[in-house]
């Protein structure tokens, strides 16, 4: 049984990511191959949409290993602007309490 939802967990994290990337496909090919691409990015668009409310906890773990593997490649950062500023605030105030 441990196994089976492995492979359950396993099989649909690996559909979320090809979806995914298909449904983000932007390539600029001749006028007559442009409509079979934007029909396959918009098909796979539906079936990522459809696949990542069959399993929420699926779901988080793989908008968390995206999220990780955009911020490896450097298309977004590690903090956001809040955080940013957060934690610059708490470096202030350590450095206001050992003064």
């Amino acid at each position: 049984m441990r196994f089976r939802r492995l492979a359950y967990r396993k099989t649909l994290l690996l559909m979320l990511g090809v979806t995914g990337v298909f449904s983000r496909l932007d390539i600029h090919l001749p006028t007559k191959w442009y409509s079979l691409i934007e029909t396959l990015r918009v098909s796979t668009s539906v079936a990522h949409s459809r696949l990542s409310v069959i399993d929420e906890e699926v779901e988080r773990e793989y908008r968390t290993l995206e999220k990780d593997f955009e911020r490896q490649l450097g298309l977004t950062s590690y903090y956001s602007p809040e955080e940013i500023e957060e934690i610059k605030n708490e470096v202030e105030k350590e450095l206001k309490i050992k003064s």
